[in-house]
């Protein structure tokens, strides 16, 4: 992935330069990162360990007739007919819960990991939630990726993000030709309906799939790049592929941990 981010920031810096010797200038958008809205609960389902609940000011964000709840770990393997793992033996445990904490932990079993735990935290004061899945990945050597979805209950969301010198909000501020099947950025994840706005950070993985997964599936023989953008109330943290053709290693094993935040901003 450390591969993937530096290819990325290699072209970033090649469009800034040629924006700026074309004279272009856009106009990005200004986001305000304080709220006076707060996460006030979770709850988590049993079936897939993510959350089937996020309320917001008495109001649920996560929709509950999609595919996938939030920070549902998504795991695929192969590329010309992709198989979608099941989770199973989902265990949910209440952790700490105080005046100022509310945790719960969750165990599940997925093909090809070993000891998967996910920590749901939220703070009530800050209406900060925190969710960190650590897990062992097995050796695979066969075409395989791992995701965790993140829906909105959003219609058709506005999103933004960090290039790292400018906000840039997808379809409106990206230049032509730029890629419709994920962003990078380390910095936050602005996402917008008519009835919220949400940020999200992720400090150790930082390329968003947007509005599905990535279709792997070669046509012709080669990568088939999106033209244009979906849905964006859901987007995918994409956190590890071995899809790559170059001479790397064919598998990634070893121990991980994710962790983002969800906030709500004005």
């Amino acid at each position: 992935m450390a591969n993937k981010k530096a290819f990325l920031d290699s072209g970033l810096v090649q469009y800034q330069s040629l924006a700026k010797q074309l004279g272009f200038k856009y106009q990005y958008s200004n986001t305000a990162i304080s709220s006076s809205q707060k996460i006030n609960s979770f709850t988590v389902d049993e079936k897939t360990g993510g959350l089937k609940e996020i309320m917001l000011n008495g109001k649920n964000i996560v929709p509950q007739n999609g595919s996938y709840r939030f920070f549902e770990p998504v795991y695929v393997t192969g590329s010309t007919n992709p198989a979608f793992a099941e989770i199973k033996n989902v265990k949910v445990t209440a952790g700490k819960q105080t005046a100022q904490l509310a945790e719960t932990t969750v165990q599940l079993e997925l093909n090809n990991f070993t000891d998967f735990n996910i920590t749901y935290q939220l703070n009530k004061l800050t209406g900060a939630l925190v969710c960190r899945a650590q897990f062992k990945k097995q050796i695979e050597k066969n075409k395989e990726s791992l995701h965790f979805a993140f829906p909105f209950n959003a219609g058709n969301a506005n999103v933004s993000y960090n290039s790292g010198i400018e906000q840039i909000t997808i379809n409106r501020d990206q230049l032509p030709g730029s890629n419709k099947d994920f962003i990078c950025t380390e910095g936050e994840l602005l996402i917008r309906s008519k009835n919220y706005a949400l940020k999200i950070n992720s400090p150790s993985y930082n390329i968003f799939e947007l509005d599905n997964i990535i279709n792997e599936v070669p046509v012709n023989g080669a990568k088939k790049w999106k033209t244009k953008t979906g849905d964006l109330s859901t987007l995918f943290l994409y956190v590890l592929n071995n899809y790559w053709h170059t001479n790397f290693k064919a598998w990634q094993d070893g121990s991980f941990n994710v962790e983002i935040t969800l906030q709500a901003v004005d």
